[in-house]
């Protein structure tokens, strides 16, 4: 759908109804926060632009405007209401900000900034309709005229016209000195036309309008605030025509003389006025699922023909009552069974025609085809071949199937079920009005389906009668046609604009139909394909070159069939041409010991688990030499089963990169066994440090056998119990050379690792230094088992409880080492390693993962134990690893130390680590 919109939009003068993006400057910005509200003035009685209510709210047409511009900006603009004259004092005095409905007057230019015009309004010239001296404008010269104080367009309309000029306070005064003949005439506008609908003051009349005066309302803003107008600017240029229309309709429409005479003049003649008073109501019928046109919504019409209903029951001053039906062809036989008078939209068939009458057309709509969004956009519908559905007994059924008779029409019984087959793979498409089938894409099947073609054919709908009330046709028809273009605009612009919650601008779903409606039409669907196949050959360009000048191979690979499309490039990398390889099997040339490393990535992203292909492997070229590759894609189709039947995807030559990536890793390995080599001289010390004891004891029982033996006291059970502490040391001896050597192996793979014995054996070799600096181990492990490498995990913890051991050795006071093992998500883990030693100096915190850095003597340390660690867990677990110093409580007592943080996957996948 999102393709069509993008192209839909295209002709120049629609591009106006699209409101524009508010981008507030930086000064605008802290103008609105310093200034929370900002209050314009304006005259109390100046209804409809402003109307106050019985709950003392103010509503009307310029708080409908400064409403939109407060939701657009992020301003807050109220409005105050008081005699105009007075309002206009204040505000020069600066206690308001300035005035609404005002005019852009040269006299006010140095008090105040103007905004843009945002309405555009009339002055008329109102006299009594006993008044016989003035007929026009040019008849005012020395006769009285009222206007209103402080109005200063008002007061130069009467002076060139050489009236004199009683000033009064506002437009009720204005109409009291007309009604009691203080005065020969009143300029007025739209507020005094309102006065005039409400008091239904017959014996005033209109009889001239200043033409040469349009008057231009704009908002008035002191002169010292420029970035008030400049936001009160941007709010009016966001706000769109439609939105503009609606609300001059909202509150304007009802108030303009001529449009009340015009809704009245039906002509209708004296035969069908008798035939009007002799029936008390008229009964409609409707299709009750057909929205936006109409429905029957829990018993009740709604949609656009009970608005236009509406309108017409007012001008026949006729009750019109809504049958409730559930399907049209239950509406179709409630007529026929003369339950309902009329239907209120329907097309002329030769079957219609034998028990209906029909009015002229009052709406028009194209005939169009959905279908799923993956389909192709269709050109010829005459050539669609697969089952298209269509809801049973609508008139454009019987059309089509006389004109196309080839369609392989299937019947459904409202518009929900044949989008519903659409979406549902049932069905190719289904076909509709635009209108409606618009509204329920927007509103059910966004990004589901789409709208694929039109037919040359336009429904034109109007009103069905019973054929034996044949005068009512006529009556209607009047009726249709005395409608007027604003109220045919206003219902268009209320159920063509529809709202729907999600992440898009609200004003999008204002706009869509209106668009597609208007586009559809004028724009043939042959046109739109030839702009989309235009720009498909652009980007398609644009790829090439792109492709070619990055020097990329390029394949397809058609899955069923094994073959796979390469491009000049892909075969040049291994040294041959395309033509060499072109109908080999390609996986033949990846070395054997990767290929099943890419089969697994693309088993990965076949089942959906990774959004692409992606894989570094490594190929035999023509030369015999080894080329390293990095090959993306992603499938492009699938069956209907979801089994992948197409990919495509680039192949990129990575052999220099790789070489200086292996080479950059055997440097990583260098410094690896540095780290393991320092690490081996602390580990000797603490290995003989624990050896002395078994070592002792060994000795010692040794020497009690030798000396019993040459005593003769020796009995069975000592000997037996002196080769027991023999081989229990012995053992322990052996465990220590076992783990000793276990730690000097390369690990080859990830493994389950319990937590605590991972914490175990990294201590284990400290533990001669822990016992002698009496320093306390506190443990918090939640976290039971991670996935990973030990060995190299047990390096990284064994360089940070070095570094804590080591900072505890000054400290004075108790000693203690706390490890916190937990989960932060479902997949991944905390490690936490601190000690009370009163932490790391803050100038030296943020190097201490720098390899070599260390505060230690060079007889006591390389200063790579903690670069190391944190390249163990960055590259070879995909962790983060950081320090801080942190202050804690424990057993009542506050402590400062160093604390590390390793946040870790709970599995490592072996493919992923460089």
């Amino acid at each position: 759908m999102k393709k069509i919109l993008a192209l839909l939009i295209i002709p120049l003068f629609l591009i106006n109804i699209f409101a524009k993006e508010i981008e507030l400057t930086k000064e605008e910005k802290q103008f609105l926060e310093k200034h929370k509200t900002i209050t314009l003035g304006t005259d109390k009685s100046w209804i409809p632009y402003v109307i106050k209510t019985d709950a003392e709210t103010i509503i009307g047409y310029d708080v409908s405007i400064l409403n939109k511009i407060n939701k657009l900006t992020g301003s807050n603009f109220q409005l105050q209401l008081g005699e105009w004259n007075n309002i206009v004092t204040k505000a020069k005095n600066k206690k308001i900000d300035g005035l609404s409905t005002s005019i852009a007057h040269k006299e006010r230019e140095k008090y105040f900034n103007f905004s843009k015009p945002y309405i555009n309004t009339y002055r008329i010239l109102i006299v009594s309709s006993k008044n016989k001296d003035i007929s026009s404008k040019k008849d005012l010269k020395d006769k009285v005229v009222a206007i209103q104080k402080g109005n200063l367009l008002d007061k130069k309309i009467a002076t060139k016209w050489g009236a004199k000029i009683l000033e009064v306070e506002n437009t009720k005064e204005l109409i009291d000195y007309l009604i009691k003949e203080k005065v020969d005439a009143l300029i007025g506008n739209e507020t005094s036309s309102y006065f005039f609908e409400k008091s239904k003051l017959n014996y005033i009349k209109t009889i001239d309008i200043f033409n040469n005066y349009p008057v231009n309302l704009v908002f008035s803003i002191r002169k010292d605030w420029p970035e008030a107008i400049s936001i009160l600017n941007k709010g009016l240029d966001a706000i769109t025509e439609i939105e503009k229309l609606s609300l001059r309709s909202e509150w304007f429409a009802t108030l303009k003389i001529q449009d009340k005479k015009r809704i009245n003049q039906t002509n209708l003649i004296d035969k069908e006025i008798n035939f009007l008073n002799s029936i008390k109501e008229l009964k409609v019928c409707i299709d009750p699922n057909w929205m936006p046109l109409e429905k029957n919504e829990k018993g009740k019409h709604i949609g656009m023909t009970a608005d236009y209903l509406k309108i017409i029951e007012s001008k026949l001053d006729l009750p019109i009552k809504f049958f409730p039906t559930k399907t049209w062809t239950e509406s179709l036989e409630a007529i026929k069974e003369k339950k309902c008078d009329i239907l209120s939209l329907a097309i002329p068939t030769e079957e219609r025609e034998k028990f209906l009458n029909f009015t002229q057309a009052y709406l028009e709509t194209p005939l169009i085809i959905a279908t799923r969004i993956d389909e192709l956009f269709v050109d010829d519908i005459s050539s669609v071949k697969e089952k298209i559905a269509i809801v049973e007994n609508y008139a454009y059924s019987e059309i089509l199937k006389k004109n196309y008779p080839h369609l392989n029409l299937i019947s459904v019984k409202d518009i929900k079920e044949g989008l519903e087959k659409v979406a549902k793979k049932e069905v190719f498409g289904f076909i509709g009005v635009l209108s409606t089938v618009g509204y329920n894409i927007q509103k059910d099947y966004f990004g589901q389906l789409k709208i694929a073609g039109k037919f040359d054919e336009k429904w034109k709908l109007g009103i069905a009668v019973q054929k034996d009330i044949p005068i009512l046709v006529g009556i209607l028809n009047k009726t249709i046609a005395s409608i007027s273009e604003e109220q045919h605009q206003m219902i268009r612009n209320k159920w063509l604009t529809v709202k729907f919650e999600n992440d898009l601008p609200e004003y999008f779903y204002e706009i869509l139909i209106l668009i597609i409606t208007v586009l559809i039409i004028i724009i043939l669907i042959n046109v739109i394909l030839s702009i989309e196949i235009k720009k498909r050959k652009k980007i398609e360009n644009n790829l090439n070159r792109t492709i070619s000048g990055a020097r990329l191979g390029t394949w397809t690979w058609y899955i069923n069939t094994n073959i796979n499309i390469i491009n000049e490039r892909w075969a040049e990398i291994l040294g041959y041409k395309k033509e060499e390889i072109e109908n080999k099997d390609h996986t033949s040339f990846i070395i054997e010991e990767d290929r099943e490393k890419v089969k697994k990535s693309l088993e990965r992203h076949f089942e959906g688990l990774t959004k692409n292909f992606e894989a570094q492997f490594r190929m035999k070229a023509k030369d015999g030499s080894i080329k390293w590759i990095l090959s993306n894609g992603s499938v492009v189709k699938r069956d209907n089963n979801g089994n992948p039947e197409i990919i495509a995807g680039i192949h990129q030559d990575i052999t220099k990169s790789k070489e200086l990536e292996i080479e950059l890793q055997k440097q990583n390995e260098f410094i690896v066994q540095q780290s393991r080599q320092a690490a081996m001289g602390e580990m000797l010390e603490n290995i003989a440090h624990q050896w002395r004891q078994p070592l002792s004891v060994i000795t010692t029982s040794a020497s009690g056998v030798k000396l019993r033996t040459e005593l003769n006291s020796l009995s069975k059970e000592e000997l037996f119990e002196f080769m027991d502490q023999i081989l229990k040391s012995g053992k322990f001896l052996s465990n220590t050379i076992e783990d000793f050597r276990n730690f000097f192996k390369k690990d080859k793979e990830s493994i389950r690792i319990e937590t605590k014995e991972l914490i175990s054996k990294s201590l284990q070799f400290l533990q001669s230094k822990i016992a002698n600096r009496d320093i306390e181990i506190i443990y918090n492990i939640t976290e039971e088992e991670i996935y990973g490498y030990e060995n190299e995990l047990i390096q990284a913890l064994i360089n940070i409880f070095n570094n804590a051991v080591d900072s505890l050795e000054k400290y004075e006071g108790n000693r203690y080492i706390f490890v916190n093992i937990y989960e932060e998500d479902k997949d991944t883990c905390i490690i936490n390693i601190k000690d009370n030693g009163k932490g790391i100096e803050e100038n030296i915190i943020k190097r201490v993962f720098e390899p070599y850095f260390t505060t230690k003597h060079q007889s006591q340390g390389t200063g790579i134990g903690l670069f190391m660690t944190k390249e163990i867990i960055e590259k070879h677990f995909n962790g983060k690893i950081s320090v801080q110093n942190e202050k804690f409580n424990f057993k009542d007592e506050e402590y400062l130390g160093a604390s590390f943080y390793i946040k870790i996957p709970k599995s490592v996948d072996d493919n992923e680590i460089i």
